[in-house]
């Protein structure tokens, strides 16, 4: 199913793109926010402030920590989503192709 706006044009500005399911109802404020934090969670993981897992031991037992593990790839996606969703233009990759001398 096709979700479209009141202008005929698809949700989250042209070409086609259609805003994930996730996305939708949130203001453009909310949006922007969820990008400002996106992008903060990427900066924590490129610098290793993220603890993904711990242990230690004490006198009274071994302790275990651990927090959800978040992928660059799967914010990388989501990023770009939310990027869509508010009318950032988004790039893809282009393919890698050999080239022949």
């Amino acid at each position: 199913m096709l979700i479209r706006g009141n202008s005929g044009s698809f949700l989250g500005g042209g070409r086609g793109y259609i805003t994930p399911v996730w996305l939708l109802g949130l203001s453009r404020d909310q949006l922007s926010e969820l990008f400002q934090s996106l992008q903060k969670a990427m900066i924590e993981l490129k610098s290793g402030a993220k603890v993904t897992n711990a242990s230690y031991a004490q006198g009274d037992g071994s302790k275990s920590v651990t927090f959800a593990f978040t992928s660059q790839a799967q914010l990388i996606n989501d990023m770009n989503e939310v990027a869509r969703a508010l009318g950032y233009p988004v790039q893809s990759r282009t393919p890698l192709r050999p080239y022949y001398r």
